[in-house]
């Protein structure tokens, strides 16, 4: 069911009757679902922009109910979820708040795609949670260069968003040296949301 609407999904092919449909029949086998089901469903929604409440429920009441499991979750289930809940405007602050648990448990294994797809998820439900920003500070320092301009560009709203300097980690000089660096491959939106949190955390430019 999850691999069938992820399909439906990653070829834009949209009928809105069918997942509904799958959904309900896939809230009541929830519990046999994988990790990776769990996420590629809400990724599924949320790319087709079905805000289907029944599964949502569903899915964030399996995450509660394996509470203990979700710290060993890989990585990119965990991002995937924040990203789909965030992406449909479904603010969920117990699920967010276990997912997060989960990937600060693995940041030495998120990629900064996954870093910076969670990182503007929590912005976007306004669910800030310290150690998560200062996890991510430190794991997105340490691996600037790999960072595309998209990723910087998330982890600066976020970091904008919730006020959330970083200074010990360095990431806002890390973020302005390597945005410098490679400014001509930044699309307008991503530079304009770069410069805004070096501006609001008054990072000084070089002269």
């Amino acid at each position: 069911m999850s691999n069938f609407v992820w399909g439906l999904a990653t070829l834009s092919w949209r009928n809105d009757n069918l997942v509904l449909a799958v959904g309900r029949e896939a809230s009541r086998k929830i519990q046999d679902f994988i990790p990776q089901e769990l996420s590629n469903f809400t990724w599924a929604l949320a790319t087709l922009d079905l805000c289907d409440n029944l599964m949502l429920r569903a899915v964030a009441e399996e995450v509660e109910r394996r509470e203990d499991e979700v710290l060993t979750w890989d990585p990119q289930s965990l991002s995937n979820m924040m990203w789909a809940f965030a992406t449909l405007a479904v603010k969920d602050d117990p699920l967010f708040r276990r997912l997060l648990d989960g990937s600060i448990a693995r940041i030495a294994d998120h990629d900064t795609q996954n870093m910076a797809n969670s990182s503007w998820a929590s912005a976007m439900v306004c669910f800030r949670c310290s150690r998560w920003l200062n996890a991510v500070a430190q794991g997105a320092v340490a691996k600037i260069s790999e960072n595309s301009p998209l990723h910087l560009a998330q982890l600066s709203f976020a970091f904008a968003r919730f006020q959330f300097k970083a200074e010990r980690h360095g990431l806002f000089p890390a973020v302005l040296e390597e945005t410098l660096r490679r400014i001509k491959d930044f699309a307008a939106q991503s530079l304009f949301d770069v410069h805004d949190a070096l501006t609001f955390f008054e990072i000084a430019m070089p002269k």
